[in-house]
């Protein structure tokens, strides 16, 4: 087994060695991958303006652990066999499509080597506009 990382139910960017090729009808055979260029970033939590707020009005000490959402950065890398252009356009289409709505998830799923495997559900809001490298 391998590491996991699926965007939307549908979308393996980890997995087998050089990648899972896509079932999705609309571009079945792309292989979609998590680019290793350096540039993911999971990001950090941000306090929330009531946390601020307490700490600058009344002295008060908010207690929990209450934060702000996270920008994630995921770079994908969508490789298309024999070079079909249309391929690769129909596969950045459905990416886009499926990060594109209101509410979607991101499963990690770590390789325990042996034992079971946890998953880490991540729930996820619109993304901001992609930034397609060519």
């Amino acid at each position: 087994m391998a590491n996991s990382l699926v965007v939307a139910n549908t979308i393996e960017l980890l997995g087998a060695e050089g990648g899972v090729a896509s079932a999705i009808p609309a571009c079945a055979g792309a292989i979609f991958l998590l680019a290793d260029d350096g540039t993911y970033d999971l990001g950090s939590h941000q306090p929330t303006a009531d946390y601020v707020a307490s700490l600058i009005l009344d002295g008060e000490r908010p207690f929990g652990r209450r934060s702000s959402n996270r920008t994630i950065t995921l770079p994908v890398k969508i490789v298309s066999p024999n070079g079909d252009l249309k391929l690769l356009a129909a596969a950045r289409e459905v990416l886009e499509q499926a990060v594109d709505q209101d509410t979607f998830t991101i499963t990690w799923t770590r390789d325990p080597g042996s034992g079971t495997r946890m998953p880490l559900v991540l729930d996820c809001f619109r993304a901001q506009p992609s930034k397609p490298l060519y």
